[in-house]
């Protein structure tokens, strides 16, 4: 009933919709699919059956789609793309957090928390401090 192909793109669409529910998402991959024609009388399974259907999918097609698509755009006769031989990289708009050290406190400073002047418990890189 959940194909592999329709589960990746269900998977992609997760991440596209992220703070919505399972089920939620699965209709609007439904509408566009039904949309163009692929569909027919298809219809969304039960939240249960999308979550298990995830947990068969794994994380290896996903790896794959990943590693086939994810290329850097740039090579080494783009202008702008290389500084002294290294690629240079933005992320926009993107923390990570990193180990609580005092040499990471130090460098990338960290988020206040909402019950006083403390920090809270990681650093962050790219926060602003």
């Amino acid at each position: 009933m959940l194909p592999a192909r329709l589960v990746v793109y269900f998977v992609l669409a997760l991440a596209l919709f992220s703070p919505a529910p399972y089920l939620e998402v699965m209709r609007h991959l439904v509408e566009g699919l039904r949309g163009q024609g692929l569909l027919g009388e298809w219809h969304i399974p039960a939240e249960s059956s999308l979550f298990r259907a995830r947990q068969r999918l794994g994380a290896e097609p996903l790896r794959v789609l990943f590693a086939t698509a994810a290329k850097p755009m740039g090579t080494q006769a783009t202008p702008g793309c290389f500084w002294r031989g290294l690629r240079l990289l933005a992320v926009d708009g993107t923390c990570w957090d990193v180990a609580g050290s005092a040499a990471d406190e130090a460098a990338f400073g960290g988020p206040g928390n909402s019950r006083g002047t403390d920090k809270s418990s990681f650093p962050r890189c790219g926060w602003p401090a």
